[in-house]
C-alpha cells in the first residue's frame, strides 16, 4: 500500500526528521545547543567533514537514544548532501542518500 500511494515508510521518516534536526541545530536554526552536546572530529577521515564524534554508551538505553542515533545517521551521509545549502535542498536530498 505504501509504494501505490508513494508513501515513506514510518522508519524512513523517524530518520529523515532525525537528520533535519541535526542539520537545524548544527545551522543555528532551531533552539538545540547541539555542540554543548556533541563534539566535531578535528581529524578529517573518508566521507565529508562535518563528522561528529559519537558519545560513549555504555548503556543500551542511551546507545538507542536521539543524540548517539541521529549523529551515527548524519556521519554517515555522503558529503553532497551534508553541504546542501539550505534545509529545502537537504530535505529533497535524504530520500535518495545511501546511509
Amino acid at each position: 500500500m505504501l509504494q501505490s500511494l508513494n508513501w515513506e515508510t514510518l522508519q524512513s521518516r523517524r530518520v529523515n526528521m532525525r537528520l533535519c534536526i541535526i542539520y537545524k541545530a548544527y545551522h543555528n536554526l532551531a533552539m538545540f545547543p547541539l555542540l554543548d552536546y556533541a563534539t566535531l572530529q578535528t581529524v578529517q577521515t573518508r566521507g565529508h567533514n562535518i563528522k561528529f564524534i559519537l558519545p560513549h554508551c555504555s548503556k543500551d538505553v542511551y546507545k538507542h537514544s536521539f543524540l548517539p542515533v541521529a549523529l551515527r545517521g548524519w556521519n554517515a551521509l555522503p558529503q553532497s548532501v551534508v553541504e546542501s545549502a539550505t534545509l529545502n535542498q537537504f530535505k529533497a536530498s535524504l530520500p535518495g542518500a545511501t546511509y
